[in-house]
């Protein structure tokens, strides 16, 4: 029973050690390199996300106005 428990023991490490092997031919795929710039230019026609002034008064758009008067609250009290 000790010697048939022993070769399971052995044969598993060598199966988990042999399926981490990635061969004698691999290599390392290239992967393209974006620059900075991609990250933080705001795209032509976008509106810049970090000027307040530029965004506008966004909830307007729902034309619903229930939400602009809260909207009008939250900034009248938030000071």
């Amino acid at each position: 029973m000790q010697k048939a428990l022993a070769i399971c023991f052995a044969l598993l490490v060598a199966l988990g050690i042999s399926g981490c092997m990635l061969g004698p031919d691999y290599a390392r795929p290239e992967t393209p390199a974006y620059g900075t710039e991609a990250f933080f230019n705001t795209p032509a026609g976008w509106v810049d996300p970090n000027n307040p002034r530029a965004i506008g008064p966004w909830w307007e758009s729902f034309g619903d106005p229930v939400t602009a008067e809260l909207v009008r609250l939250a900034l009248e009290n938030n000071k």
